[in-house]
């Protein structure tokens, strides 16, 4: 609610957001609210401080109501005390907060004798100092003159570092002098073995973190010490909270972090020093950096073309609505269009399909996924059934089973004779060799209805995740319902460590059922691991739009990759062409793109090399083309906009309506059409008249070409 009402009017746009703070304040009272609200990027991204540093002219009516209420909302989700200013980076500063809480406050206690001695000396109390050098055992060493400011004192007072006496040093070029008073720097004193005799009762290691502020009415001097290297710890960037003793000799600093034994930024001095180290997984030493260098390039290595248009087959402007990578080598990729076909490509060749069928009659095809650990199967699914297809190696698809009413399919990742199944709002096991629905699972009442509802298996095939709801997969028993934050977005994927899902923008543990992190590069997006599942792909949606609408709406495509460790950023890819779907191969090497029908040049796909970086030459070529479509909008816009006299408008307008009206043009026209008549009749791009069957059999006859379960399996 406080994101939307930026549209609201100025004079209740104050209430409206100090009404929806006090109400969240009174919902942040209760542990569970206050977990989820914690982790929400609107609190931890500052976006709700942001709002409150926008003030308004009324200072003293709603304004302050909401400032009142935004603070003590703050305070109670991060369970902290605030000041006005808030800052931004609250959580950070909550956090730093906290270690400075924890930081033991602990110095010498020989640093308030300096300070009395040089309030003492300041004052030429020479016989009060004399007596409390005496008594806190400070010692004398003689000074040798060595400037005309240092003749006229003979002695000077050395305070012992530490609990150690330290002896006479004869470096005076590094001491420094607090109000008379020779403190040596602490390089500068060879001290000696530490022994009984070297511990003196008077000066030992104080703490004072405790200490009262005052003392009998006045003033605690020890308290008012502790404050100053309170607040000196406080200004370090990277505060730690096990620090050494302080001291009033110099200035505290906490050290910055170290980068000893942090692998090297360049990824061939990397790899060189990884050699000799035994761990390879995916969390070792610079795996994070190689993520990073490997998902933040991609290059653009073919064009998924169709070279003219044959009515036999399929109908290519309708473009291509889903692609999947199929073969053990992962070498062809099968993708399904508009009007229900499948069509098989090889990487060979990207020009020539080499096979294509149609596969749901006047139905979208708009999902195709290889089975797990089965690269020579796949499914397919449409908006009233699925089928389940097998791929030999002669690339010619064979259709093992269609199973109706069944619009979606998810297959499990260890087994090959079940599946999960949807229709409309109701998911099932369905069993593959008979088709028979087994396990049901559906809840009217605590249903999300989301948008986008494609349910999953978990990684180890024991739970389902649908419609934000998790079930049993063995008996269909309900276990959570998850909080939804968003309708028009998916419903959930399983991270593949399986202690993990992700329901748009929230990181959920399903070990407790809490919510770990919200990641803002998620929203309105969906989610595809890579093989190794270190990497997330989140393919950007539009908002505000279902999933039949996305197919045809006009938006530029992106997609981002995302650490799945951390979830921090790793790339964002700007395609500047919007695409239906996105395959990734089993080896981390290709992305298929599935577009809409490019009639410039006649391509409906593409394909990205992953880890490559593009070449000058590349790079150059799209900023001119960048440039050109700039320039081209811009002359579009100055030939609509332009501003005419009444008198030229209407001779263009005579002029135009010459031109359209020229009775001479019909004849240009017809032979124009005759041409384009001779040209498709000697189009001889299929070989046969029933291309769209490769077996020269009729659809109908491939219900009786279905494969056993064993067959499946083996």
């Amino acid at each position: 609610m406080l994101r939307v009402l930026n549209d609201a009017e100025d004079a209740d746009l104050e209430a409206l957001r100090a009404l929806a703070c006090k109400v969240l304040t009174g919902m942040a009272r209760s542990a569970p609210c206050k977990q989820i609200l914690r982790e929400l990027s609107f609190f931890r991204t500052g976006e709700l401080q942001v709002l409150m540093r926008e003030r308004s002219l009324d200072l003293h009516g709603d304004y302050v109501k909401f400032e009142k209420y935004s603070t003590e909302l703050l305070e109670i989700v991060f369970e902290t005390k605030l000041k006005l200013p808030i800052p931004v980076n609250l959580a950070d500063h909550v956090v730093k907060q906290d270690i400075l809480r924890r930081t033991r406050i602990n110095f010498a206690s020989q640093e308030i004798d300096l300070l009395l001695l040089a309030h003492l000396e300041s004052r030429d109390l020479t016989n009060t100092a004399s007596c409390l050098v005496d008594e806190v055992g400070l010692k004398r060493q003689a000074q040798t003159p060595s400037s005309p400011q240092q003749n006229g004192r003979k002695t000077r007072l050395s305070i012992s570092p530490g609990i150690m006496k330290s002896p006479p040093s004869s470096t005076s070029s590094t001491s420094k002098h607090h109000g008379g008073f020779k403190v040596p720097h602490p390089r500068s004193v060879v001290a000696p073995p530490l022994t009984t005799a070297a511990v003196s009762p008077k000066n030992f290691i104080l703490d004072a973190t405790d200490a009262p502020a005052t003392v009998n009415g006045l003033p605690n001097l020890v308290g008012i010490v502790a404050n100053n290297f309170r607040s000196q710890h406080a200004e370090c960037e990277h505060p730690i909270a096990l620090c050494p003793p302080f001291s009033l000799k110099k200035s505290h600093r906490c050290p910055a972090p170290s980068r000893i034994g942090k692998p090297p930024a360049d990824i061939f001095l990397r790899l060189d020093a990884r050699q000799g180290r035994p761990d390879n997984s995916a969390t070792g030493w610079g795996r994070r950096l190689d993520r990073s260098h490997i998902f933040s390039r991609f290059k653009p290595i073919g064009n998924i073309e169709f070279p003219a248009s044959d009515p036999e087959a399929f109908d290519p402007n309708d473009g291509m609505l889903s692609a999947a990578f199929l073969g053990p080598l992962q070498k062809d990729v099968v993708m399904g269009g508009r009007d229900g076909c499948i069509v098989v490509y090889n990487q060979a060749s990207l020009v020539k399909p080499t096979h294509h069928r149609p596969c749901h009659e006047y139905c979208e095809t708009y999902h195709l996924a290889a089975l797990p650990r089965r690269t020579d199967l796949f499914l397919s699914c449409c908006t009233e059934s699925s089928s389940l297809w097998r791929f030999p190696e002669d690339r010619r698809c064979a259709l093992i089973r269609h199973y109706e009413n069944t619009h979606y399919m998810d297959m499990p990742h260890w087994h090959n004779n079940i599946a999960l199944g949807v229709q409309i709002e109701e998911a099932f096991i369905i069993d593959l060799e008979t088709g028979d629905r087994t396990v049901t699972f559906h809840d009217e009442l605590l249903q999300g209805r989301y948008a986008r509802n494609r349910p999953s298996f978990h990684p180890a095939d024991d739970i389902v995740t649908h419609d934000g709801l998790l079930f049993d997969v063995k008996t269909g028993r309900l276990i959570h319902k998850f909080d939804q934050f968003e309708r028009h977005t998916s419903n959930g994927s399983f991270h593949p460590s399986g202690n993990e899902i992700i329901i748009d923008s929230e990181v959920w543990d399903l070990r407790n059922f809490k919510l770990l992190k919200s990641v803002s590069a998620f929203h309105q997006c969906q989610l595809k691991f890579n093989a190794s599942g270190d990497v997330v792909y989140a393919i950007h949606y539009p908002e505000d739009v279902d999933e039949i609408e996305q197919m045809t709406t006009d938006f530029p495509g992106s997609f981002t990759t995302v650490d799945s460790f951390n979830y921090n950023t790793i790339f964002g890819m700007d395609l500047k062409r919007r695409f239906n779907a996105m395959a990734l191969d089993s080896i981390d090497n290709l992305i298929c793109l599935a577009e809409p029908y490019n009639e410039t040049f006649c391509t409906y796909g593409r394909l990205l090399q992953i880890g490559v970086e593009k070449s000058e030459l590349e790079v150059e070529e799209e900023e001119e083309d960048d440039e050109e479509d700039y320039s081209s909008d811009d002359d579009d816009e100055d030939d609509v906009t332009g501003f005419f006299d009444e008198d030229e408008y209407d001779d263009n307008e005579e002029e135009v309506m010459d031109d359209w009206w020229d009775p001479n043009d019909g004849d240009e026209v017809a032979e124009l059409d005759g041409a384009e008549e001779e040209g498709s009749a000697s189009d001889d791009w299929t070989e046969d008249e029933n291309a769209g069957d490769d077996d020269g059999d009729d659809d109908e006859g491939d219900s009786d070409n279905f494969y056993e379960l064993g067959d499946i399996n083996n």
